[in-house]
């Protein structure tokens, strides 16, 4: 690791980085992304079909798709034709090829939380209320913060591009939250966001293809906003330091997914001269300000390792701590996207004792693998 230094930060406007915009995406041909990760305790024949499940491209994306008389349904993240067909382009789609929906709603009337698909097919609504706006359709724009940092704003590309028109999402009401923040450290005026409570009927809508898309594939261009956020958040000078970083789970919601033994964990690393921090206790900037203070960031598979997108130098290193039988593959494109140093050290199992169909399982912490695989790549 280098010695401190001090970085001098100016004030960023996006515009200053229109030439990723005009650049034509070209495929990435080489094995992840062109960039090198590193494995510890994982299975061979695991990480050579990892790197066949995705792709990564410089650039950004050049097709756009316009459509005329389109019905707006709030329940369904997609967009309908005049005729009640779903438009599958409106989609966001996951998995190798994108091959499977992304999104879901919850049942309007049922008491339960199940989500649905939205149907392939509607029966238009009687009466729809036409709106002659032209818009630039978004898809969905969620507050979780890691689905946030990539699916939320993948079709943002586009609106920096064509600032003109009025820019259309499914999603609750945007509040003084992250994504206030977010947007308004790039000067997208909140004002051209616009989402309805009842169906409409669109005259024209532009949907632009997404910069990424979840398990799948992601474009060099996703990378704009999030560092033109960190650019004009972070202070005009930042010490940046050789200490590592340990980014903790200990304190989230017991509902959420935990790390049991974590705290065994941090009072290893607290001693070896890591810092640990709990990221749900911090704002976006402090965030944003320790993402690009600390040459290092250790943390397990979460959506505060997503924070990455924020660094500005390209070149920071990244060890995150996961389970032997999944790794996915949104790591491992952000890595190429941002051109991280990473390494993933299989150190977590499933919680026997947790409920099988919760989706936010338990895992459970082997320390003594976790600091082996630190030691085995001098971190420790």
């Amino acid at each position: 690791m280098s010695s401190s230094t001090t970085l001098q930060y100016n004030i960023h406007s996006i515009e200053d980085s229109q030439s990723i915009l005009n650049t034509p995406a070209k495929i990435i041909p080489e094995k992840w992304g062109g960039r090198n990760p590193s494995f510890y305790n994982y299975d061979q024949s695991f990480i050579d079909d990892l790197s066949t499940k995705f792709k990564v491209f410089t650039g950004s994306p050049e097709e756009v798709k316009i459509f005329n008389d389109v019905i707006y349904i709030p329940e369904y993240y997609c967009l309908y034709s005049s005729d009640g067909l779903r438009i599958d382009y409106s989609c966001l789609y996951k998995g190798p090829k994108r091959s499977k929906l992304s999104i879901s709603a919850k049942k309007k009337s049922a008491k339960t939380k199940d989500k649905i698909e939205p149907p392939n097919k509607i029966t238009p609504p009687k009466q729809l209320k036409k709106i002659s706006q032209k818009f630039i359709y978004v898809s969905r724009i969620r507050s979780h913060y890691g689905h946030f940092l990539t699916e939320s704003i993948a079709r943002l590309w586009y609106v920096v591009k064509e600032r003109e028109y009025s820019v259309l999402y499914h999603g609750q009401e945007l509040q003084k939250t992250l994504i206030d923040l977010f947007f308004e450290s790039v000067k997208l005026d909140k004002n051209l966001f616009s989402s309805f409570k009842e169906p409409v009927l669109l005259k024209e809508v532009i949907i632009p293809y997404p910069s990424f898309s979840i398990q799948c594939e992601g474009f060099e261009v996703h990378k704009l906003l999030p560092e033109s956020v960190a650019k004009n958040l972070l202070p005009k000078k930042l010490k940046t330091t050789s200490q590592p970083l340990y980014f903790s789970r200990r304190y989230l919601d017991p509902k959420k997914r935990l790390i049991i033994n974590e705290s065994l964990l941090e009072e290893k690393l607290s001693k070896s001269g890591f810092a640990i921090v709990y990221p749900e206790k911090l704002s976006l900037q402090e965030q944003i300000e320790l993402i690009n203070k600390h040459e290092l960031i250790v943390g397990t598979l979460g959506s505060a390792l997503h924070s990455i997108l924020f660094d500005i130098s390209s070149q920071r290193n990244l060890v995150s701590f996961g389970t032997q039988e999944e790794l996915n593959t949104n790591y491992l494109i952000i890595d190429a996207i941002k051109s991280v140093n990473s390494i993933y050290i299989s150190a977590l199992q499933k919680d026997p004792n947790c409920f099988k169909t919760t989706s936010n399982r338990n895992r459970i912490l082997d320390l003594d693998i976790a600091i082996s695989g630190l030691q085995k790549f001098g971190l420790i």
